[in-house]
């Protein structure tokens, strides 16, 4: 299918095809030449800018290589979904004076946790039109202040 007829749910009527009122009709052989022209035509710059497109690309691209055993991270933590692609990866370069610390989590049969309320951080009323919302910042178990929500 063609993009046009995609997008808007009809035939394409080129324009090659159109005549003026009171045009002559040409033969069938300069019709079958000025259609070929205008293909060919659409053609080289079709080409022209696929190769712009691949040039401004190749430009800002670098190579990836990952060998087995190494370490990488997610670009977006918000993009985890269960297929990402290769150039979401990072390699992780080590940093000796960076340890993890892990905390044992205790999970249910489903293979999830609870998470509770440890301490309210902060208090802030928000005035709208005709209502008053209270927000709360509060501090999760198993999360830092950082964490907050």
């Amino acid at each position: 299918m063609a993009p046009f007829e995609a997008l808007y749910g009809r035939k394409c009527r080129s324009p090659i095809c159109c005549e003026d009122v009171g045009e002559r009709q040409k033969s069938k052989p300069e019709f079958v030449q000025e259609m070929k022209d205008k293909v060919e035509l659409i053609r080289k710059r079709m080409k022209a800018f696929q190769d712009r497109q691949a040039s401004y690309a190749n430009k800002r691209r670098r190579p990836l290589e990952f060998r087995v055993d190494d370490y990488v991270f997610l670009k977006s933590i918000s993009a985890i979904h269960d297929v990402f692609h290769v150039s979401m990866l990072r390699k992780y370069e080590p940093d000796p004076s960076y340890v993890l610390s892990t905390k044992d989590v205790e999970l249910d049969s489903s293979l999830s946790y609870v998470e509770h309320p440890v301490q309210i951080l902060d208090r802030k009323e928000k005035q709208l039109r005709n209502k008053t919302i209270l927000l709360v910042l509060v501090k999760w178990s198993r999360h830092g202040i950082e964490k907050a929500t």
